[in-house]
């Protein structure tokens, strides 16, 4: 186990108020900015902990630390002098509230993928003011306020299609140059909360709203041989399969030959994901996430990409034999949307979709 600096020996002892000050910040916002939320929360419950116990030589706090922070950071070192594990009544009010009071979207709901058993929602901080012996809590003040900062500014999912009917902030484009119209009459509309295209082929169903960061989760479904793609920083001209991304749905049957990145899954015509998941005719759920350069796609419960796109500069070439940019040198911000390109009357069904954005 690393060994504090000396820094932040006072006395002979360790100084955790030099830490405040300097590590432990940085390491809430490493943690917001890795992770989120529920994770920050660990470290800010850890640190009360510590506050409370390591004055008096508790090794408590310390296995708690433990167990939260980076293996090299200088908060798990333990005292210098231990003392004798005096438990304070402090502890006792730090524990969660009943899971029957946590709100269902709350990261520490049981049926939430990020539940933890330390998290504390807003209210029980708030309520810490009056648990915290004042010489403590001058010291824990201006990390209470962050914590609250941040659950402030934490976005939230939202539906993309929230209302039956044409979906508002959507237009139907031309599936190889999204600034021209669609051939045909085909249409995009939402009925009992799942979208669903018609009418003719090949047309890309685009967002006007452009994002950069985000997560997006969604179920679709396609027939036997069914075609579709979801769009991805796509600009409002061009091909969002070669000028921005598109992350293939298709049916095996659609394309016969087709090449494992021209597969779902795959970043068309680029990136292969790990494993072929897909369901036929079935519905299959998406979970994706953007940030910067890093994207992960989970299939059906598994992690089929997570790539950093910066580091993808193969040669990809478009449907005309002309070459397309690297994915590398692809548009960090744009659109997103679905396509259909089924055959044989084959239509595009998505359903659940919701996107938590950083813009």
């Amino acid at each position: 186990m690393s060994q504090p600096e000396s820094k932040y020996i006072k006395d002979g002892q360790l100084d955790i108020c030099a830490m405040v000050n300097d590590d432990f910040v940085l390491a809430i916002r490493k943690t917001w900015n890795e992770t989120h939320y529920t994770s920050c929360l660990k470290l800010l419950v850890s640190f009360i902990d510590t506050m409370a116990f390591v004055d008096a030589g508790d090794s408590v706090a310390q296995r708690a630390l433990s167990h939260y922070l980076p293996s090299q950071h200088p908060l798990r070192a333990r005292p210098t002098n231990p003392g004798t594990n005096t438990l304070s009544h402090t502890q006792h009010h730090l524990r969660p509230s009943p899971k029957s009071a946590v709100p269902p979207n709350h990261p520490s709901n049981p049926s939430h993928p990020a539940t933890s058993d330390l998290a504390l929602f807003p209210s029980e901080i708030s309520n810490l003011k009056s648990q915290i012996p004042p010489p403590m809590l001058t010291r824990l003040l201006p990390f209470l306020s962050l914590s609250l900062s941040l659950h402030a500014a934490e976005p939230a999912f939202v539906p993309l299609f929230p209302k039956d009917g044409v979906p508002a902030g959507w237009s139907v484009r031309h599936w190889a140059d999204v600034s021209k119209p669609a051939e045909g009459t085909p249409s995009w509309s939402v009925k009992d909360g799942t979208l669903t295209s018609s009418g003719d082929r090949g047309c890309w169903f685009i967002s006007e709203k452009e994002f950069s960061d985000f997560e997006l989760t969604y179920e679709f479904k396609l027939g036997p041989r069914g075609n579709s793609g979801l769009a991805l920083r796509a600009p409002a001209s061009g091909d969002p399969a070669f000028d921005g991304m598109e992350m293939q749905m298709a049916d095996f049957r659609y394309n016969p030959k087709a090449l494992p990145s021209e597969l779902t899954g795959g970043i068309y015509r680029a990136i292969a994901p790990s494993e072929q998941l897909y369901k036929p005719t079935e519905w299959n759920k998406i979970h994706l996430t953007l940030k910067g350069s890093h994207l992960t796609v989970i299939l059906n419960g598994k992690t089929i990409q997570d790539i950093d796109l910066a580091t993808h500069s193969e040669s990809v070439l478009r449907h005309d034999g002309k070459p397309a940019p690297a994915v590398k040198d692809r548009p960090r911000k744009g659109r997103i949307g679905f396509q259909n390109l089924s055959r044989d009357g084959g239509q595009v069904e998505i359903r659940n979709a919701q996107i938590k954005a950083a813009d």
